[in-house]
């Protein structure tokens, strides 16, 4: 007997898969709707009116984030599961996980949402042709694939850019808008977890086959993304927070979506290992440089509080 974890009997994988084909869609919808409620007309026109933020996380979301993609998914062609895998990640759109974790580690979570809901809108035209010009570049005589445009915008705007608006919606219509709000986010970690659960348990002997292969590939992309967003800020002069607000804003996409894209429309769940990979690695990346921007600004705090005695003991 061994303590080897093995794969899930026929009719168990197909019933997990049928589960997914309805909890995924379900999930994205709801996070969006999520999304939707925490934008609000106000904030929209006051972050326009200097709008270089916005600007440069749409830039790192189309540009930078894809071509860091495309290149580490070069780097490990060999191994088609990941390298496809990576270009459904970075096509896809940013996450909502991403206001949460820029709310925590205090940067600026209306720059955030609006950049999440602007991506989510923008993402019907960009996220297929994103992924199909990933897999032209990939191309060989392993691996032709290419993600239907039509059926890919049905789903996105259905799933994604048609929630955003009901969200908006329902936050003029609904008085206790904050509660709703509140709900819906826990009901969609409920779905995300559930939806991790089953993957893993249906993916499971894939992702401990390729695991060496995923976490070095996940770990620099992590890196080059991160590091490529926060040099491409700086360089404009907005600021370290501005900088970790965007850069976790193109880091950490939108996971449903990136299944969605795998599971239901190209048919091929064993891409969603990479996915499963990369969470916990840039989870882990940006949760450390939240922590170190915290302990350095309470560090600074403390000395600017100490300095005014200081110079009255010395006086």
């Amino acid at each position: 007997m061994t303590g080897k974890k093995r794969s899930p009997p026929p009719g168990e994988w197909m019933e997990a898969q049928e589960f997914l084909h309805w909890l995924v869609p379900s999930c994205v919808f709801v996070m969006m709707v999520c999304i939707g409620l925490d934008v609000t007309p106000v904030r929209f026109i006051n972050l326009t009116r200097a709008p270089q933020p916005l600007l440069l996380g749409v830039l790192g979301q189309l540009l930078i984030g894809p071509a860091c993609g495309f290149f580490v998914a070069f780097l490990f062609q060999a191994h088609p599961e990941i390298s496809l895998g990576i270009i459904l990640l970075v096509a896809a759109p940013g996450g909502p996980v991403a206001n949460a974790i820029v709310y925590v580690f205090k940067g600026f979570p209306e720059v955030s949402v609006a950049l999440t809901a602007i991506n989510g809108i923008i993402s019907l035209a960009a996220t297929p042709l994103i992924a199909n010009l990933g897999f032209r570049l990939l191309a060989n005589e392993n691996v032709d694939i290419h993600l239907p445009i039509g059926n890919t915008m049905k789903h996105i705007f259905i799933m994604v850019v048609s929630p955003i608006f009901i969200g908006m919606a329902l936050r003029r219509l609904v008085q206790k808008v904050d509660s709703v709000s509140r709900w819906a986010r826990r009901i969609s970690l409920v779905m995300l977890t559930a939806i991790f659960g089953i993957l893993l348990f249906t993916t499971w002997d894939r992702i401990v086959a390729l695991w060496w292969s995923m976490l070095p590939a996940a770990a620099l992309l992590c890196l080059l993304i991160l590091l490529s967003t926060f040099f491409a800020v700086r360089i404009a002069r907005l600021g370290e927070t501005m900088a970790f607000t965007i850069a976790t804003e193109v880091s950490i996409h939108n996971v449903p979506v990136a299944l969605l894209m795998a599971e239901i429309i190209l048919g091929q769940p064993q891409l969603s290992g990479f996915v499963l990979v990369y969470v916990p690695v840039i989870a882990l990346m940006i949760a450390t440089w939240g922590l170190l921007r915290n302990r350095s600004r309470r560090t600074e705090r403390r000395l600017c509080l100490c300095w005014p005695t200081g110079r009255q003991n010395r006086r």
